[in-house]
This record gives C-alpha cells, structure tokens and sequence, in this order.
C-alpha cells in the first residue's frame, strides 16, 4: 500500500526544504552551513533528497544515511553510495541519532513517522518533513494532537485543543516552523493534489557545559590516512598501537558474530540438552542474542576508556568529563576509533582544559559541601546564598569498619579522586605523581587491620586524614592557599558577587 504513495520530491520542494541551511559564498555559490556529522531521509524513496544533498550542495556521501521499505529502491540507493541502514522505519531501532532529518513520508503515516523521527533525532538537532496538510488542519486522532503539542512545546507555545486551531497554527507559521505548500506534487513523476504543508522543528540541547558538537568525526569504514601529531597528551605510537589492535579486534568480532550466526542456524529446530541430576543446563548457553552492534559499542567503549587510562586525558579530567564523554559516545554509533577521532578528543581537551576543569571544580566543590553541613562556612562572598568550603571536609559514610577491619567504600573513590585532580590542576602537580586519598586511605586500613591502630592522623599529598569506627572520614586541608584558590575558583564559577581578585 505506501509503495502506491512513492511521490519522488521536486528539486524546487526540496530547496525549500533546506532553505534555512543554506548560504551564497563570496562568488555565488549556494553552501550547506548545517554543522551535522550525520543527515536521513528515512523514507528515501528514489533518493531526491540525498541527491540533491550530495549533488547540488557537495555533502560528503558519508553523512548521508536513508531507509527505504521498497528492496529495489534500496538497492538503488545502495548503489548511489547511500548508507542504507534499515527497511521499515517506524520499526528501526538502532542507537544512531541524525542532527538532521528530512523526510517526505507516506502521507497516510506521515505522523507516526514524525514522531519516530524526533525519538532518533539529536539534541539540537532540525527535523524538516511534508505532510498532508489536514494532518494538521483536522488533528482527530491522539497521534495528531501529540505532533500539535510539540509544535507548541518547541516555539514557547502551548496547544489547547479547545482554543481556536486557526489561530495555533498561525502562531506557529509566525515562527517560522510551517509553510504552507498548496498542491506541489502536481508535476511529479507521481502526481498527487494532496494539499502539502513543510513542518521544520528543532529538538533543545539539554543542558551542558562541555560540548562535543564542533568535533568533525570520522564514521566507522577505514583508518584516518594522516598522521597524528604528538602532543602532551599521548604519544604517536601508543595511539597507532591502540588503532590497529581495535581494528584487528574489530575484524574478529564481526567473524565471530557471523560463525555465531551459522550455529544459530544449525540449531534451529534442534532439541534441548539431557539435563541430569546434578546441573540443570541453560539450552541457550551456545546462543547468543547480544546484537552486532552492541558487541561493536562495547569494543569501542573499551578502547575508549583505554585513551582515558593510558593519556594524560584520564589523570586530569573528572568523572562528569568522562560521563559526559560517555554519554555523547553512546549516543553517537557513528563515533569510530580512528588516530583523527583521538587526535580530536585530545584537540578538544587541550583548548578547552581551563573550562572543563572549571566546570568539573564546581561539581566538586558542590559534592563536597553536600557530604555534611560543617563543610559550608558562610562568610566570605557579598550575597546570602553563597558560601565557602571549610578547611575541614566530613564524609560521614568514607569507610566501612567490620570485624575488625576498615575498608574505603568504593563508592566514595570517584570523589576522592575527583578532589584530587582539582588540586592538581590548580597547583600544577601530575596526578599519577600523587599520594592519592584513595590510595592513601585504603593503604592506612590495610595497616590499621594489621597494627590494631586507627586514631591517629595520616597524610596524603593534599591532606591530613583521620578515620574513625562509625565510617566518618575527616580530610583538613594541609595547604590553606590551595583552598582559599579552590573557594574561589569555585565562587567565580557560580558567578557569586565578591569572587573577583582585586589583585588580578
């Protein structure tokens, strides 16, 4: 039935359609500005909008990805160089997200697609599609009034289903998010008088101050040609050692997954094990159902974290770096680990290092003075809601005390190391050079356990640590300077009245 609705999309609708992202150079030349790493049509069709992308406004083919439900117009776009990577798309479920998506969908789902859409769509990212006109003009069903309430939801409106819909939708076409097309398939190869409406709708970035937007990845095919460029943060030989192991792993995982395949097939109909007496045996312990592409976004993460753990990358930057990291990587499947992908993220890290730490200082600073109400001291910045980090931090659960023995709470670690690379970064010390208050804490209960002595005081480089049975940990600053630049650093981040250094 939708393949009766295929209306190839005319070059003039769809230089409409992309009419926001486009800019004339100095000598004419129209440019696509839309800073997106990965663009869909996920109803492709013949593929009008992906040719005209890659033809007329010279995108790279491998932004360029589409769906298509019919298999020879698959194979055509397979052919034009398209990254094809699904059949149906209201059933597409990969982890991909699109900073763009342009769409042309059967008119009799043409909701349901939208819906779909704004679920793959990155934040930030633009959705622009057609639409059947009374999709909007007569919005009867639950799906149409959920497409109105985003509409409102994304231009600071509110929708009412009982106020005038003239009126909603004149507020929105104010906006700039519908135009109203009239009859625009007259002169396709298909011809429709379906009365056609372009919605374009932007999807809000959740809050964040680190932004790995700007970065241009590669997309997981073949290793950067270039050579890397050795800088503070990792050596040139370590980062091609690391590649090429990944690219090797990636071979054997990809060989495993389909010999995997083979047995599944194998076994089809085959039946269960004999289970004896003594081990009931799961029959699906041969099979296993973890798709290839989870298998590719945990080898990646790997090697990811390897970065972290063996560069300078790591030894800086805190846990809410590495979880936003963490976060943008698994979100973005395309992200591959190429030496120019490394050579980005260490980039990125060296030019942005005074905000990102600063960031990651307010966190700690936060943390820190939730764990028990001494740690705040409220004098100090002009305005009552502000205050300072006391010169002694109180973690009332930092160990655990059990027969006999004292054990750090490994939950606590990420905060101790945390506060220790703020130190570092504001006196300039190396944190694997350190003595660590994870480290230290945990070395002292091993002794403690051994010695039966636990009252007195211990040092690590940054502070004099006591622990006691009930679980709480006391850390008094040994240097007062460094908390005083740590109290401020952190009033200057919350852009608290008074923070300023009239010495600077």
């Amino acid at each position: 039935m939708l393949e009766t609705e295929l209306f190839p999309t005319l070059d003039p609708v769809i230089r409409q359609m992309l009419n926001p992202f486009i800019e004339r150079n100095g000598s004419g030349k129209e440019c696509f500005t839309h800073q997106g790493s990965a663009f869909l049509d996920p109803s492709a069709g013949l593929g009008n909008i992906l040719d005209y992308l890659c033809n007329k406004l010279e995108v790279e083919r491998s932004k360029l990805f589409a769906i298509e439900i019919n298999s020879d117009l698959r194979y055509t776009l397979q052919g034009k160089g398209y990254r094809v990577i699904g059949i149906d798309f209201l059933e597409y479920d990969e982890p991909l997200l699109f900073d763009l998506i342009l769409m042309n969908p059967p008119f009799s789902q043409g909701v349901s697609h939208v819906l779909k859409a704004w679920e793959i769509l990155s934040d930030g990212g633009n959705l622009v599609t057609l639409l059947n006109a009374n999709t909007l003009l007569n919005p009867y069903t639950k799906e149409r009034k959920q497409l109105l309430h985003l509409l409102a939801s994304c231009n600071g409106e509110v929708y009412d289903p009982k106020a005038n819909l003239g009126e909603f939708l004149a507020k929105i076409e104010s906006h700039g998010c519908l135009e109203w097309l009239g009859q625009c398939f007259l002169e396709s190869e298909c011809p429709t008088d379906v009365v056609v409406v372009l919605v374009r709708l932007n999807k809000p970035v959740k809050e964040q101050s680190i932004n790995f937007e700007g970065i241009n990845f590669d997309l997981d095919e073949e290793i950067a040609s270039g050579k890397f460029a050795p800088n503070t943060l990792a050596h040139n030989d370590m980062v091609v050692n690391l590649v090429a192991r990944y690219n090797a792993a990636r071979r054997i995982l990809i060989e495993c997954h389909d010999m995997q395949d083979r047995l599944e097939f194998f076994l089809n109909g085959i039946s269960r094990p004999v289970y004896d007496s003594r081990e009931i045996l799961n029959e699906n312990f041969l099979l296993n159902s973890c798709s290839l592409n989870e298998k590719l976004m945990v080898l990646k993460s790997r090697f990811w974290n390897t970065v972290f753990n063996k560069t300078e990358l790591g030894s800086k930057t805190t846990t809410d770096f590495q979880l936003k990291f963490n976060e943008f990587s698994l979100t973005q499947s395309s992200l591959s680990f190429t030496e120019a992908n490394i050579k980005e993220i260490l980039f990125m890290f060296m030019i942005n290092m005074n905000e990102i730490m600063n960031d990651s200082l307010v966190k700690v600073f936060d943390e820190a003075t939730s764990h028990h109400k001494d740690n705040k001291v409220s004098e100090g910045w002009i305005t009552n809601k502000s205050w300072k980090l006391n010169k002694r931090i109180i973690m009332p659960n930092g160990v655990y005390f059990d027969n006999f023995r004292f054990r750090l709470l490994y939950y606590q670690e990420p905060f101790l190391n945390d506060l220790d690379k703020i130190m570092c970064w504001l006196c300039h010390a190396k944190f694997n050079e350190i003595h660590t208050l994870a480290m230290t804490i945990s070395d002292f209960c091993n002794l403690a356990y051994e010695t039966g002595e636990y009252k007195k005081p211990f040092q690590s480089t940054f502070f004099t640590i006591r622990i006691y049975k009930k679980g709480t940990v006391h850390l008094d600053f040994k240097d007062l300077k460094l908390l005083e630049d740590f109290n401020r650093k952190a009033a200057e981040g919350k852009k608290w009245l008074g923070s300023e250094n009239p010495s600077d």
